[in-house]
C-alpha cells in the first residue's frame, strides 16, 4: 500500500474527495478501472506518465507544487562513523580527511546508514554550531569535520583512489 506522500495515495486522497469513482476517472482517462485501482495500489507502471499527469489535472492536483513540496521535505544526511563503508577517507597532504556520502532523506526523521545501519546525522556535528549539512567534508559555517578522520578505522588512507572514484563513492542517495 502506498504511503501517504507518494503520488498514488494522493491521487487517490483527491478521486475520494471529489466523490469520483474509479470507472469514471478511467473513463476520462481513457484507461481501464483496473489500471487506475493498480496505480493507487501503488504500481506505478499501471499509467503512463502522461496519463498520471491527465489524472491530477482532472482531480485538481498541481505535480509541481507536489514535487516541490516532497523536495523541501527532505535533508542531506550522513553517517558520523568514519569507519563505515559510505565515508571514503583520503589523503590531502599530511592530512587525511574523510568524505561521507551524503544521503537524501525526509527531513525531521529518523534515516539509518545503508551500510552500517548508525543513525545519519542531518545537522554539523559541533554542538555549538548544529547548522543543516551541506555538500562537502566540512560545515561551511564553522569548519568543522563532518566526519572525524582521528576514529577511521585502519591506516584512514585513501587506498589508493583517484579523485574521480572519491566523486563517484560520495555521490548522494536519495532514501524513499
Amino acid at each position: 500500500m502506498p504511503t501517504a506522500e507518494s503520488l498514488p495515495w494522493k491521487l487517490r486522497q483527491a478521486r475520494l474527495e471529489r466523490s469520483i469513482k474509479q470507472t469514471e476517472l478511467a473513463q476520462q482517462l481513457g484507461v481501464s478501472q483496473a489500471a487506475v485501482s493498480q496505480f493507487e495500489r501503488g504500481n506505478t507502471s499501471a499509467l503512463s506518465f502522461a496519463k498520471i499527469k491527465d489524472a491530477a489535472r482532472v482531480l485538481g492536483l498541481d505535480l509541481l507544487r507536489e514535487r516541490e513540496e516532497a523536495a523541501d521535505a527532505r535533508a542531506l544526511m550522513f553517517c558520523e562513523h568514519a569507519d563505515c563503508l559510505a565515508n571514503v577517507a583520503y589523503s590531502r597532504g599530511s592530512k587525511t580527511i574523510v568524505r561521507p556520502r551524503m544521503t537524501l532523506a525526509a527531513a525531521g526523521v529518523a534515516s539509518h546508514c545503508c551500510e552500517c545501519g548508525e543513525l545519519l546525522l542531518d545537522h554539523c556535528p559541533n554542538e555549538d554550531c548544529a547548522q543543516p549539512v551541506a555538500e562537502g567534508s566540512f560545515c561551511p559555517a564553522c569548519g568543522t569535520a563532518y566526519v572525524r578522520p582521528a576514529a577511521a578505522g585502519g591506516n584512514g588512507q585513501a587506498g589508493g583512489r583517484d579523485v574521480e572514484t572519491i566523486r563517484e563513492l560520495t555521490q548522494p542517495r536519495i532514501l524513499g
